[in-house]
């Protein structure tokens, strides 16, 4: 099949994780009007399947998880189509999911790529990977997320640098600045990505639900009004199906160990 039949974005379900592939191989996967569409349908259908509960986004091939805006489609765009364009972008759809989601980034992430992995929860690259915002060189600067989210990963003064020199940042630097939690070998990658992946999913989707609105409301908000979030969320989670079952079983865990045995 040739690419242009393809589906910009491919989808598989299994063992309660959603691995999303953003599918343009051969344009270093650009995100397109085609490609939001789909992102924005496959992210629709994870968040309605009550067996997901965590997602991966990664890209086609091994050269880029991706590049960003498709270029030859962004040209044209007036101010007002760009406005209205930004709440359809896959890093804003990322951004409003409740489930946890994982980038998992092989070769480039540029541009509107690097949003869409700033979006995500965790981040996890290949000693491949490269790390860009080009925007100020062609005149503008990352505005569907990036001028935001690289801040409160990176610091200030590294988000300063990279947005406003247009350089590229290489996976140790990636992993030693806490813009991605770890680096796999190329030929690891995979398997150290599904992994994660495997420790997340293995527990209750509402908890995780509950936990990652309980984090992401630390980025919106001052410690009091965290707080008082995580206080209410704290006590519905006491309501969550399977909370007792998990709790007795834990108990007979620990009196099986002896009394001095720790979690």
């Amino acid at each position: 099949m040739a690419e242009s039949d393809a589906s910009p974005v491919l989808l598989t379900i299994e063992d309660g994780l959603a691995t999303v592939v953003l599918n343009r191989p051969n344009q270093l996967n650009a995100i397109n009007r085609a490609m939001r569409a789909a992102f924005r349908e496959a992210f629709q259908r994870i968040e309605a399947d009550q067996s997901v509960k965590c997602a991966m986004i990664t890209g086609a091939g091994p050269r880029a998880f991706s590049t960003g805006a498709d270029l030859k489609e962004i040209g044209n765009r007036t101010p007002m189509q760009r406005r209205e364009v930004a709440a359809e972008e896959p890093s804003a759809v990322v951004r409003a999911f409740p489930k946890p989601v994982i980038a998992a980034i092989r070769g480039y992430a540029f541009g509107g790529g690097l949003e869409i992995a700033l979006a995500c929860d965790l981040r996890v690259a290949a000693d491949n990977a490269v790390f860009c915002f080009p925007e100020i060189t062609h005149g503008w600067f990352p505005a569907a997320g990036g001028t935001q989210a690289l801040p409160r990963l990176v610091g200030m003064g590294k988000a300063m640098e990279m947005i406003l020199t247009g350089r590229r940042m290489a996976a140790p630097e990636a992993l030693a600045s806490g813009l991605v939690n770890a680096v796999f070998a190329d030929a690891e990658f995979e398997a150290g990505a599904r992994t994660l992946a495997a420790d997340i999913a293995r527990h209750r989707l509402g908890a995780l639900v509950l936990a990652k609105a309980a984090l992401r409301m630390a980025e919106r908000a001052g410690s009091d009004i965290g707080l008082l979030y995580e206080k209410e969320l704290g006590a519905l989670s006491y309501t969550l199906e399977g909370r007792a079952e998990a709790l007795s079983a834990f108990a007979g865990r620990n009196q099986g160990r002896g009394s001095k045995a720790g979690p």
